[in-house]
């Protein structure tokens, strides 16, 4: 018999994928969650016949063990939780950004441009274009 080489053989699926804003990875027609704060970038997923476990820069972001049913999602509690936190403070964030204040704090409106042409009476509707009709009438 020949000796067993000094290193196991690697087992399993290797991949590398782009972790989409669903946050879930798929091996074999499953869905295993992610870290939601490693959205766009790259993951790299190791799939081993008892361990599904996800890593980003070296950080694992994902350990669930193998399901081998088929069309399962597999969701950690700390994932949900955790995409319900960032939604909340992206939420929270584009509301701040919709209102503006001014340097003394007072809240300023923002008005849309058309809302001034009014205002002023200015109107940039060009007309009509030069066409074969405007141009019978010129002559």
């Amino acid at each position: 018999m020949v000796p067993l080489p000094p290193l196991a053989p690697a087992i399993g699926v290797t991949n590398r994928v782009r972790l989409a804003r669903d946050y879930y990875v798929r091996i074999d027609a499953n869905d295993y969650s992610v870290d939601p704060r490693a959205i766009g970038r790259f993951v790299d997923v190791i799939a081993t016949p008892a361990r599904v476990v996800a890593t980003c820069a070296g950080q694992v972001v994902a350990d669930h063990a193998r399901c081998w049913a088929t069309a399962a999602t597999i969701t950690d509690p700390a994932h949900r939780e955790l995409a319900r936190i960032l939604r909340a403070d992206l939420a929270q964030r584009r509301r701040t950004q919709a209102t503006r204040s001014h340097p003394d704090g007072h809240v300023v409106a923002i008005r849309a441009l058309p809302d001034y042409d009014a205002l002023f009476g200015v109107d940039f509707d060009p007309g009509p274009t030069r066409t074969d009709q405007t141009t019978k009438e010129r002559r």
